[in-house]
């Protein structure tokens, strides 16, 4: 079967490399000029660098499964993390129990009932159970008004904006639970992963490494992948999609499809989603009911250090980004000819 992938982004390219896998054949188009997506790179002191923050967690089991097959694996620094909350012109490292104990901008009630709701969460493996509960509300019957006002509140305020009492509950418990899979296993069996420190994974020289690997995996499976050739439309016949026309006026025929592109640019080059019947016309309805929380990453480089915490979340309603990045607080400033980077979004 021929498979024509929409987009060279991550997700694109990752499906291209298990459909050939699995002996397909598979023509990949992409709009801009690379590959890669969000983990386009450039260069700064002469080392490769995301134009957006990445790491691995320690949970992320397709992504190293993927990083083994291309030899790239063995590339893989774990490193202790460290985030922290920014408040009131202090910053507050929040990297264990110890952390949490000495975060005085909330009573101790409060502080042992944050901890007490994380661990909680933690324990928690099935997500299904907070569809339709929205984080908000939950936050605050479990850590209180206080730990919600100063803590929870801020963060999701800062993040979605006038949609954060809508946020949903699943999302919420993901980030928790993500944040302690990445923490090593053992001691106490009931709060070792609070005392534990926080594991990320970087690949050596960048994630553009991985993917120029999928590129050139892709390749020597068969795949046709061509970057700078935007599809202007899906061509469908009696109600099917059946190929894609580019930009250029060029046509390639497939068996099937796959796009892998935001649901506002999938509407444009399949216009004629709404008049392919009563199933064509609810899919739009749903990607139109989608709505998209957009975020602007500037990326600086300094000649010092602007703090020691990787990962510095601000909780001000009056801060002027709602997270400092701080990639040399993860990988040494000599990774990158001396320079200290900071990603702010």
């Amino acid at each position: 079967m021929k498979v024509i992938v929409i987009g060279g982004g991550m997700a694109g390219l990752g499906a291209a490399y298990e459909l050939l896998k699995r002996g397909h054949e598979v023509a990949l188009y992409e709009a801009s000029p690379e590959f890669g997506g969000q983990v386009r790179t450039f260069e700064v002191g002469g080392e490769r660098l995301e134009i957006f923050y990445h790491h691995l967690f320690q949970s992320d089991d397709e992504a190293v499964r993927v990083l083994e097959e291309l030899d790239l694996a063995k590339d893989v620094e774990w490193i202790d993390s460290n985030v922290g909350l920014h408040a009131a012109g202090k910053n507050y490292p929040f990297v264990g129990a110890l952390d949490l104990l000495k975060f005085d901008r909330v009573s101790l009630f409060s502080r042992l009932r944050l901890g007490l709701t994380a661990l909680w969460l933690r324990r928690i493996h099935d997500f299904r159970r907070y569809e339709g509960t929205r984080a908000a509300e939950w936050i605050r019957s479990r850590v209180g008004r206080e730990g919600y006002d100063r803590v929870w509140g801020p963060l999701l305020k800062a993040k979605f904006s006038e949609h954060a009492e809508d946020v949903s509950m699943v999302w919420f418990w993901g980030k928790i639970y993500l944040r302690f899979a990445s923490r090593p296993k053992g001691g106490l069996p009931i709060i070792g992963g609070l005392l534990a420190k926080e594991q990320l994974g970087y690949l050596k020289g960048s994630f553009g490494r991985l993917v120029d690997g999928l590129v050139e995996a892709c390749r020597k499976l068969g795949g046709s992948l061509t970057a700078g050739a935007p599809v202007q439309e899906v061509i469908t016949e009696d109600g099917r999609a059946v190929g894609v026309r580019l930009q250029d006026g060029r046509e390639d025929r497939a068996d099937a499809i796959l796009a892998t592109t935001p649901s506002g640019l999938f509407r444009k080059i399949v216009p004629q989603l709404e008049s392919s019947g009563a199933a064509g016309q609810r899919y739009a309805q749903m990607l139109d009911a989608v709505q998209y929380q957009w975020a602007t990453v500037v990326v600086i480089t300094l000649d010092r250090a602007l703090s020691d915490i990787y990962w510095l979340t601000m909780t001000d309603d009056d801060a002027p980004f709602v997270v400092a990045v701080e990639q040399t607080n993860f990988l040494p400033p000599s990774t990158y000819g001396g320079k200290h980077i900071v990603y702010l979004s």
